[in-house]
């Protein structure tokens, strides 16, 4: 994973103006009382980082990036203690130059108190719960080695260690009467033209992470824009964070207006619709009866018609999702056609025409063959009578 060295003056920018975007009364990293010190202890050697946490959590998510497109994401269980080495694991040392880690505390498990009203969606009261906690800093690798907090530098030569700057908490509104960039790569004196919001760097991810608890809906959902990997695909996607899974996903290079939804609703695409129909994803498989499809689309009303919304210029042919339900009983409910529930009941009809016209030419067979039979005998007969009269036709003594 690819990430740019930040400055420790555009890193204090872009988390005062990421904070006050969210604002009312929202944090980031929670909200740790600072007079207690930081939510973990950071212990720096030659040969070895290590982090131990300092407020009672359900695990941990350590991340590191620095230079060379070095990204690390880890997760441990509640109660370890994680550790970061100067090396790619192979004996291999990192590069020199400064890095950034993320330490965030999950949340403890919250019971709902016996008080709690689940008509207010997803709050509860404050007191007593435990709130996601972000602690984050820099250090740095020099000669295959950390650099120790302790050893004097020069200005020069600082490599951003030990940056426990505390987070920024507004318990209010608020408002920016410009515009906001957010990203390690946002420089001082942006020039945003027309953006409102522009988000900078090269690992853009946009979180909605659901604190609601009961039974209230809890899924998290992320926006990302393009893969991490170098090589990896560019593309705007929404990904299922709690379902591991991204069901949107639009690539770079698609045309203008590959999907296009009108003011009426109606969606065009400039391409291929292409439905899902694995076996794999199919159950209950049933045989057809033909002759009751094809009797069904035999008596189906067949008009021309158009949208309300469209006006009689537009002008369509089909059945309506009322009838078309209740004559074959396909599809969610009777307001809707799907595409392959209709491309089906069609094949259904067409074999069934198929088998009609096989067994149709059978039997036209079996009537040629009994006409070629009659037309023989009758040829014989035919025969058997002219031999006759020209018997009766001859003259006696002959």
């Amino acid at each position: 994973m690819k990430k740019n060295r930040i400055t420790l003056t555009s890193l204090i920018t872009v988390s005062m103006m990421l904070l006050s975007l969210l604002g009312s009364g929202t944090t980031i990293a929670g909200e740790p009382n600072m007079e207690q010190g930081p939510i973990a202890t950071v212990t720096i050697e030659a040969g070895v980082i290590s982090w131990e946490a300092q407020v009672e959590n359900g695990g941990l998510i350590l991340t590191i990036a620095g230079p060379g497109e070095f990204y690390l994401q880890q997760e441990y269980q509640s109660g370890a203690h994680p550790t970061f080495k100067p090396d790619d694991g192979m004996g291999n040392p990192l590069p020199d130059g400064s890095y950034r880690y993320e330490l965030q505390l999950v949340p403890a498990k919250v019971e709902a108190p016996a008080e709690y009203d689940e008509t207010q969606r997803g709050i509860m009261p404050t007191e007593g719960a435990e709130k996601a906690l972000v602690q984050s800093g820099y250090f740095s690798i020099l000669s295959g080695g950390f650099v120790i907090p302790d050893v004097a530098e020069s200005a020069a030569d600082w490599h951003g260690v030990e940056l426990l700057s505390p987070d920024i908490v507004h318990n209010d509104d608020v408002i920016i009467q410009g515009s906001l960039c957010v990203g390690n790569d946002c420089a001082d004196g942006e020039d945003f033209g027309f953006d409102t919001i522009r988000l900078k760097e090269n690992n853009l991810r946009i979180k909605f992470q659901d604190t609601s608890i009961g039974s209230f809906p809890t899924n998290d959902w992320q926006i990302i824009i393009n893969d991490s990997t170098n090589g990896g695909a560019s593309y705007f996607g929404i990904e299922d964070v709690d379902g591991g899974t991204r069901p949107f996903t639009i690539e770079a290079g698609a045309p203008n207006y590959a999907l296009y939804v009108d003011d009426n609703g109606n969606l065009t695409i400039a391409g291929l619709l292409t439905e899902a129909s694995d076996q794999a994803l199919k159950d209950n498989f049933r045989p057809v009866d033909g002759q009751q499809v094809l009797e069904g689309i035999a008596q189906l009303p067949i008009s021309t018609w158009n949208f309300i919304s469209d006006g009689q210029a537009i002008q369509h042919m089909g059945p309506v999702a009322q009838d078309f339900y209740a004559t074959f009983g396909l599809g969610a409910d009777d307001r809707h056609i799907a595409p392959l529930d209709a491309n089906g009941v069609a094949l259904a009809g067409v074999q069934e025409l198929h088998q009609m016209l096989l067994e149709r030419e059978a039997q036209v067979a079996e009537l040629q063959q009994q006409n070629a039979d009659l037309e023989a005998r009758l040829a014989q007969l035919e025969a058997l009578v002219n031999t006759l009269v020209e018997a009766q036709s001859a003259p006696e003594g002959q």
